[in-house]
């Protein structure tokens, strides 16, 4: 594994201030409170994968990059949206239904899983 020349609360502080946030801010809008967010810039705590995920979202990184795993902190690519009708050209032109709109959400995610993991 290759370690991070930044640790975790590193990177927080740097990408807060880059936003020109305080510690308080941060956490409001993160809907935590200030002394947990502060333990994690202080690398006294990490937050679980949850929070993990938010933060990176917020600070528009990707969370191997947080972690240590990915030096880039290239912002994260937005999802595009959800269009059931682009899966298949050749659809009868019927709505898909909500299972059947869950089933491609699933087998996308799968999709991406695996690409992930080559």
């Amino acid at each position: 594994m290759r370690w991070s020349l930044m640790n975790f609360g590193e990177k927080l502080t740097r990408l807060r201030e880059q936003k020109g946030l305080s510690q308080y801010e941060v956490a409001e809008r993160l809907g935590i409170k200030r002394p947990r967010y502060n333990a994690w810039e202080q690398s006294l705590a990490k937050p679980r994968a949850d929070l993990l995920n938010l933060l990176a979202t917020f600070f528009e990184v990707s969370p191997s990059y947080l972690l240590g795993f990915n030096e880039e902190d290239t912002p994260q690519q937005p999802e595009p949206p959800f269009e059931p009708g682009t899966i298949a050209a050749h659809h009868e032109g019927e709505d898909w239904s909500e299972e059947e709109q869950e089933d491609i959400r699933r087998f996308k995610e799968f999709l991406k899983s695996k690409r992930i993991n080559k």
